[in-house]
């Protein structure tokens, strides 16, 4: 088994450590400081978010927004709002949990787990 750490950080210091790039073509008022940022999911968008999770150069650069304000690393289908790609990647073998800091007044935490290696990364693959 592999140790993956977890890190909880607030939306404000997940913007300023891995600098979301902004989506020229949004216009959803998701914005993390310097423009607009969230790839809808349909249409152009969903295709773009998908084409780019295969290629090398976008590893740990994909994050999803869910339903509830949070986002985390890598492709997620399910209760998604919509895909942000940022400059800096995740750190290999880390969850990242990140909230918005007026909804959860919490510390930011790193913490380790022991998980089952899977031999696919299938957090990309819609």
């Amino acid at each position: 088994m592999s140790k993956i750490k977890q890190i909880d950080m607030t939306d404000d210091k997940w913007i300023d450590e891995f600098k979301p790039i902004p989506h020229a073509h949004s216009d959803s008022g998701y914005d993390c400081g310097d423009g607009d940022c969230l790839w809808e999911t349909y249409g152009s968008d969903i295709e773009e978010v998908i084409r780019r999770s295969d290629m090398p150069e976008w590893k740990g650069r994909l994050w999803t927004v869910f339903d509830d304000g949070s986002i985390g690393e890598g492709y997620h289908f399910v209760n998604r709002l919509g895909y942000i790609f940022t400059e800096k990647p995740a750190a290999p073998k880390t969850h990242y949990y990140i909230y918005d800091d007026m909804l959860t007044p919490e510390e930011d935490e790193e913490q380790e787990y022991e998980l089952e290696e899977q031999d696919e990364d299938i957090s990309t693959r819609p």
